[in-house]
Order: C-alpha cells, then structure tokens, then sequence
C-alpha cells in the first residue's frame, strides 16, 4: 500500500497525469478524518520521460486539516505521489497551469472546463440573475472513461461569460459515477429545507471494472440531493433513502431525470427509461421530493429528456418534450400524460449539438434559455495524435447559450432557436467581405449575410444547403426544414476554432464541429453576395 498525507490550508492538490489509458492508471483513495470520502481513477506520472499536465483536487470540501492520499494496488510504485503539490486554485497556480484558456484547440467564445472531459449540461438553473450550470466532468483526465464522472459548476450573467467553482457533486466510490440530470430551486419549500433550497437529481451510474475489479450488484437509480447554499455544494436529501427511484440490477441503466414544478405542491420528473425494449420517457410526480409514483410514459424519446410549458406568438400556451437527439414534440401534458399535436422538429439541424437542457425557474414564460453538448467527434473519439491530447486537457465545449421561443406556423407550432444578444458584446473590428469559395477567417468571429440565393455552407463538405426555390434548407445530417417567414433571412455564422453555429431568420441553428485551423470553410454560391465579418473577442479575456 502506497500512502501520502497533505495539508488542506492552500484548497487543492496539484496531481500530475498523463494521457488517459485506463489499463496505466491507478485506483485512489482520498481519506479525510479516518474515512475514505471518495475513490478516483488516476493516470498518475511517475516517469520523467512522459508528456503530463496537471489537474486540481479540491481538498478544502472536506472540511479537515490534511488528507491522505493511499493507493491499495500491489504494483504501484514508491514514488507514486511524489509528484502531487500543494497549491492554490489553477488560476492563482500560474507556473503549474502555463497559457491556460490560451491553449492552441481551446475554443474561445464557448465554455469549456480549465481541467477535464466535458459533456452533457446538467442541473440548469436560474436564480438572483445568475444562470447555473453543471456539466458532466471528469476533472482528472481528458476522456470520459465513465469513471469520476461528476457534476461540474459553473456560472453566467450574461450567457456569455462563465466563471467556474469546484465540482459540487462527486462519485462516492469508483464503482460508481455521476451521471446527468437536473435542478429545481425549490421555491415553495416542498422538500422542507426552505424557500429557495435547490433540489437536484442525478443516476448514479456503474462504472466499468478496471484493472480486474469485480462488478458490484447495485441499481443504478435517480438519486435526489439537495443545496443550501445556492447551489455550490449539494447532500443527500434523507439518510439512506437513495436512490429514490430504483432500478432492477443488469437492467438497462435508466437515467437523466429532469425535475421541474407543475403546480406549488408537485414536483415532476421525466426519466429515460425502456418499455418493451423500446425507447421511452417515462412521468413521475412527488409531493416531498423524496417518494415517487409512476404516472405515465411517452414512446420513441431517447436519452436527456426535457419537458417545459412555452407560451407561443400568438398567446396560446403549450408543452414542449424533447430528448437528447433535439427531436421535440409539442402538445398538451395533462395529469401527467403528454400528449403531441401533430407539431414537430429538430431544436437544432446540424450533427454537433447532443443532450441539451434549458435552465429552470426563468421568470418569463415566453422565453427558455436552452445549452448543449458541443460534441467534437474527433477529439472525443481519441483519434489524434499524442501530443494534441496533451493540448486538450481539458477535452470537449458547450454550444453557444441561446434563446428558445414558440411560433405559430402554417401547419403548427414550432420552436425558434438563436443566440443570446449579449453576444453581440464580443463584437469588433467589423469589415465587408465577398462571400467565395474559401473564405478568409479571423478567429472567432461572426459572419452576416443575407439567404436569398441558392448557395452551400460546409466544412470540409460538412454544412448546409439552400435552396431559394423550395426555401428548403438540408443540413448534412439529413434534417431538412423549410423557412416559414417570407422575408429574406439573415445567416449568423458564429465561426470558432473547432465549430461552426449556423442562425438563420432567428428560426434554426445548425451546429457543426471540426478543425477550422486547418480547412476553413468553403462558400459555394452563383452570385455571391456581401457579407459582414466581425472579429469577436475571447471569453477567456
């Protein structure tokens, strides 16, 4: 057994990894007052001769003087935590975190974490003018390895610009990780923690059994936890009473609860669930927080539910449910049953956005604000090369934060999607461009022009087409959708180092990841018209 004791006085640990193999790393106790608190995966260094960067353990929320890192693996090695430091938070540790949010494959106007993989937003929230958002976090390695997973937290005032706080809710063992969900501020004290609690629930998921590790027998289920402090640090809800909602063992993990209020004395949750086989979304309610009954399920919905009331353009008032893929439906949800009218598509028409969420308790009604995983194929997929694994440290970004809205159409109900306006803060140095086959690009920056010829979009040959006849746009993802206004739109192109976010007539987005650095992207248009090309500042500033 390999063991070291550190002081918690300066909040974190500094732990040198390399890249993330889980077959190199090690299992990792940390214990605080005599009893092991959590247990992570580690690809700890521990050779002079491999590449490594550092990631940051937050000591200080276990509220003790020292804790004592121990590693129980026969083979570890001797020097195995002689690397680890003592420190401050990564932003005041300048010398163990060089050029950060500077690195060459950051993207600059989306948020990403200093540290770690990222994936699904979690727990969106709104409250005091403050948006939070938690994420699917690795904070120790740069893949997802469906270990550690736990909620990342950070915050926005103008959905523009985010500051980041340590992990609120972390895996209790390795055996298990923190899989996605929501949060509620519990505004009419129904859990009975007070007015404004947040209630929050997550899956606890199994984690594969590295290194010889035998399964252990235990449902994964919708756990229920709860925050007295706006949010920062969240605990179980009742003693033992997780996972309020259990699974059989060796069925299909359900998961991704999405909590949100119907009335001041019920609470919902929609679930990802199976029936038959079949996909399906499946309606809870509860009076406490704490128990849970069955209510009904909707088919074919698959992953990261969402489920809001929207009140359209032309006063009337509808429920919107959708799932991770964006494909929504729109209809009633009476007594716990939704039921569609017909009206649907997609919240996004591209292949990059996945498992968005919009931010509960928003006061106004008409309006949702809406963020997703910006999935990046290639480097999500670990098909680069060594040394570009060691620039992405902190693996994976968000979309953009933007504006849902319902509208009455020709034939339904439809919901609109665009960016914030805040983004137009960002904005500098506007000059006019002739929109031609390889456009020259500062990045990031925002490209305006209008649609009213036929022309096509693409990255690579990954884009959109238009067809002015049919007013018909096809992404390459295979979604098509006609425009419905009959003014000639504008195409906002929110152009960044690895994506492309396509708004067009403050109808669609159509979101697209790829190595912009290295291939540009390629207008292809008859006639081609005028645009505007602004530089956009970074976030990161």
């Amino acid at each position: 057994m390999i063991q070291k004791t550190f002081s918690t006085s300066t909040g974190y640990l500094h732990i040198p990894v390399h890249n993330s193999r889980a077959d190199t790393a090690f299992y990792v106790e940390v214990i605080a007052d005599g009893v092991t608190r959590n247990e992570f995966l580690m690809n700890l260094r521990v050779s002079e001769e491999i590449p490594y960067f550092y990631v940051a353990m937050h000591t200080a929320r276990y509220n003790a003087s020292e804790v004592t890192l121990v590693c129980r693996d026969e083979n570890a090695p001797d020097n195995l935590f002689d690397g680890v430091l003592e420190g401050r938070s990564i932003g005041e540790e300048v010398e163990l975190y060089p050029n950060l949010y500077q690195e060459p494959y950051r993207q600059r106007i989306h948020f990403s974490p200093a540290r770690g993989w990222l994936n699904d937003p979690n727990g969106l929230f709104y409250q005091d003018g403050i948006f939070h958002m938690y994420f699917q976090h690795n904070p120790l390695a740069n893949q997802h390895m469906a270990v550690n997973l736990s909620w990342g937290h950070a915050t926005t005032i103008d959905g523009v610009h985010f500051k980041e706080y340590p992990d609120a809710i972390m895996p209790r063992n390795s055996l298990l990780h923190v899989a996605s969900g929501s949060a509620v501020v519990d505004k009419y004290n129904i859990a009975g923690f007070g007015e404004n609690a947040i209630i929050a629930a997550y899956t606890d998921l199994e984690s594969p059994s590295y290194l010889g590790r035998t399964p252990q027998d235990r449902s994964a289920g919708q756990n229920i936890m709860i925050s007295t402090d706006g949010g920062m640090t969240f605990r179980d809800i009742v003693k033992d009473v997780n996972p309020v909602i259990p699974v059989s063992p060796y069925t299909l993990k359900w998961r991704d609860p999405k909590l949100l209020f119907i009335d001041e004395k019920t609470l919902c949750m929609a679930v990802y669930e199976t029936y038959k086989d079949q996909n399906c979304v499946s309606f809870y309610r509860s009076q406490d927080a704490v128990h849970w009954e069955f209510c009904s399920r909707n088919m074919d919905l698959y992953e990261c539910p969402d489920l809001m009331q929207l009140t359209a353009d032309d006063g009337s008032r509808h429920w919107v449910l959708y799932g991770a893929s964006g494909r929504y439906l729109v209809g009633k949800f009476e007594n716990f049953t939704f039921k569609s009218n017909g009206s649907e598509g997609w919240l996004d028409y591209g292949n990059a956005c996945y498992a968005g969420q919009t931010f509960n308790n928003y006061p106004s009604d008409m309006r949702r604000f809406h963020v997703a995983w910006l999935c990046d194929g290639l480097l999500w997929a670990n098909e680069t090369s060594y040394d570009l694994m060691m620039d992405v440290a902190f693996n994976q970004s968000m979309s953009l934060v933007c504006e849902l809205s319902l509208c009455k159409v020709d034939d339904g109900y439809r919901v609109f999607r665009k960016p914030v306006d805040t983004l137009r803060d960002l904005r500098y140095d506007k000059c006019s461009i002739l929109l031609q086959d390889h456009l020259p690009l500062n990045f990031p920056c925002e490209i305006i022009f209008p649609l009213e010829k036929s022309m096509t979009v693409a990255i690579d040959g990954t884009g959109f087409s238009y067809d002015e006849n049919t007013r018909t746009i096809s992404s390459t993802s295979g979604r098509q959708y006609k425009l419905h206004r009959t003014d000639v739109p504008d195409v906002r192109l929110f152009v960044d180092r690895r994506s492309m976010e396509c708004f067009i007539g403050d109808e669609i987005s159509l979101s697209y990841t790829n190595d912009l650095v290295q291939k540009g992207i390629m207008i292809t248009c008859d006639d081609p018209p005028m645009a505007e090309m602004w530089k956009l500042r970074s976030i990161w500033e």
